[in-house]
């Protein structure tokens, strides 16, 4: 089975939009960033560098700042750092991201079916309730996708075993 593993931490994820950001608004952004939310230069700067985490409240205000919910702004250092790396956990994961929840396990269900060409009626589909904190986080995610994948590769074994079985 193919296991999926969580590509980056927050706090690179976090680092990784923080740069780009800053780049983007050109020369002087990081001067106006630690203005607006009253920190020091040189401590904006030491976050941006890994050297210091700083806080979720500050990091909150920083991503805000630019126009990003905390969790928008870690899914954007994500996809740059997945660019980058020319990775993802599995195809489509970052798409998934970008859906909204009642979507992304749709999504999750679609993308497997059609990789093994398979009935999504295989699948047993739990209360979306049960499901919804865990497709918040990529963990979460990457977590439902690799119970589903296994099961429709034990699905997949049964059915080509049946299937020796009758010729």
């Amino acid at each position: 089975m193919k296991k999926i593993e969580l590509l980056f931490s927050p706090e690179e994820k976090f680092r990784r939009a923080l740069e780009e950001c800053l780049k983007e608004r050109g020369r002087g952004s990081l001067t106006k960033l630690a203005e607006k939310i009253g920190r020091a230069v040189s401590y904006i700067a030491d976050i941006k560098s890994g050297r210091r985490p700083g806080d979720e409240k500050l990091k909150q205000k920083i991503a805000e700042y630019f126009g990003f919910t905390y969790e928008e702004f870690l899914q954007y250092g994500a996809q740059l750092l997945a660019k980058e790396k020319k990775g993802e956990p599995f195809e489509g994961f970052y798409e998934i991201l970008n859906l909204p929840l009642s979507d992304r396990y749709r999504k999750i269900i679609q993308l497997l079916t059609q990789e093994f060409q398979m009935s999504p009626a295989l699948l047993y589909t739990p209360n979306p309730s049960e499901l919804e904190e865990k497709l918040r986080t990529e963990e979460g995610i990457i977590e439902i996708y690799n119970e589903l994948r296994k099961k429709l590769e034990k699905a997949k074994e049964i059915l080509q075993k049946y299937k020796h079985e009758i010729e």
